[in-house]
């Protein structure tokens, strides 16, 4: 998991949490101490100090790293957290705490999505838990109070079943969402450069695709050279052709919708207006002189991705119209203090071998809601 879940970024403004102090509940009774209540449901601080643990793994391995790169810092749970008002810690365990709520309010509503998981998504729940004893070292299992063996493969899974439930409810909701997308909002344009680099020490031409009759090309550097590639694709070569001969220079393409006004990349707005086929010299002072070429003024690829992102967009805005009236009939959640003088300290534990472990840690999440959580839910 790259990032904290985005699906649980909800804001819980209400809740103040301990900075600082430890815990007063020895682990082993972590299983019968509570976490949070959700009306008469609890959940435990085992579970809960999981998550925690995930979350934190996930953010020192990434965010910590960073920090330890550029700054020094070792330990980033005392330091103001991107939103300035909270330190990392706080945020970390406000997250935490809000993707336990949100899998309550969505489980409510499992009965009426028929989020019963399958044989197949047990047996994907059976991978997803031996990926994270493959990914992880036993020291963090030990701080995320996960018992050796079936008996803790038992506790993962009763975790995992209640996220990937909570995720079905959310997909169901977007999958019956009413999308509609016009085809004139999806038209796409697809545009590729070469960048000729203000830089004299760039490598030019491949003599061994050019041979030597290109000699000459081979001492054109900046805008000359730039030219000299716009006049052989003028004069029929083709594209791909022509990124082989010039491999020593960056080379790219990429695809816009017509209707991306907001964009500010001068590949939208110098490709928009020209067609398939067509090249021109684009300029930009302090980097040199990029040759554009319009590989398609009509990209089927680049249309269905924008389609793509069109639905995904309204099937969100769907759900997090519904998932607001959810929320705003949920039951009391509340936070423990046991939970909330749980320390974070530095512990980033992974597998001690010679490569980074090759799965991600499993993933539960469902697209993001937008809606905050409000002071009737949370208290």
């Amino acid at each position: 998991m790259k990032h904290l879940s985005r699906i649980f970024a909800l804001i819980l403004a209400v809740l103040v949490f301990c900075t600082g102090c430890g815990s007063s509940v020895s682990p082993e009774k972590y299983s019968t101490t509570a976490a949070a209540t959700y009306g008469d449901q609890t959940t435990y601080l085992d579970e809960a100090n999981f998550w925690l643990r995930l979350n934190q793994w996930s953010t020192e391995s990434y965010t910590g790293m960073m920090y330890y790169y550029y700054y020094g810092i070792t330990d980033i749970w005392s330091q103001p957290s991107g939103n300035r008002t909270q330190t990392y810690e706080q945020s970390l365990k406000e997250n935490v705490m809000a993707e336990i709520l949100q899998t309550y309010i969505l489980l409510d509503h499992a009965g009426e999505y028929s989020a019963e998981l399958t044989d197949e998504e047990n047996h994907k729940i059976d991978h997803l838990i031996e990926d994270l004893r493959d990914s992880y070292a036993d020291e963090f299992f030990t701080l995320a109070g996960i018992a050796e063996g079936e008996a803790g493969d038992k506790q993962l899974r009763t975790y995992f079943e209640k996220r990937v439930k909570a995720f079905k409810v959310a997909y169901a909701v977007m999958q019956a969402a009413d999308v509609t997308v016009n085809d004139d909002d999806c038209k796409s344009f697809r545009i590729a450069y070469i960048l000729v680099p203000e830089s004299d020490s760039t490598t030019t031409a491949s003599t061994e695709s050019t041979g030597s009759t290109e000699a000459s090309a081979d001492e054109k550097k900046g805008q000359d050279l730039a030219d000299l590639i716009l006049y052989t694709l003028n004069a029929g070569e083709k594209w791909e052709d022509m990124k082989s001969r010039y491999s020593g220079l960056s080379s790219s393409e990429s695809a816009f919708a017509y209707n991306d006004t907001e964009t500010t990349s001068f590949l939208y707005t110098e490709g928009k207006g020209m067609k398939t086929g067509e090249s021109k010299i684009y300029q930009r002072e302090g980097t040199g002189w990029y040759v554009l070429h319009c590989i398609s003024d009509d990209d089927a690829e680049g249309a269905e991705s924008k389609r793509a992102t069109l639905v995904a967009e309204q099937q969100d805005k769907a759900f997090n119209e519904l998932y607001k009236t959810w929320q705003d009939a949920a039951k009391t959640f509340k936070v423990t203090k046991e939970f909330k003088n749980l320390k974070v300290e530095p512990s980033y534990v992974t597998k001690t071998t010679t490569a980074e472990p090759t799965t991600e840690a499993p993933s539960t999440e469902a697209p993001a809601s937008e809606a905050e959580t409000t002071t009737a839910a949370v208290k």
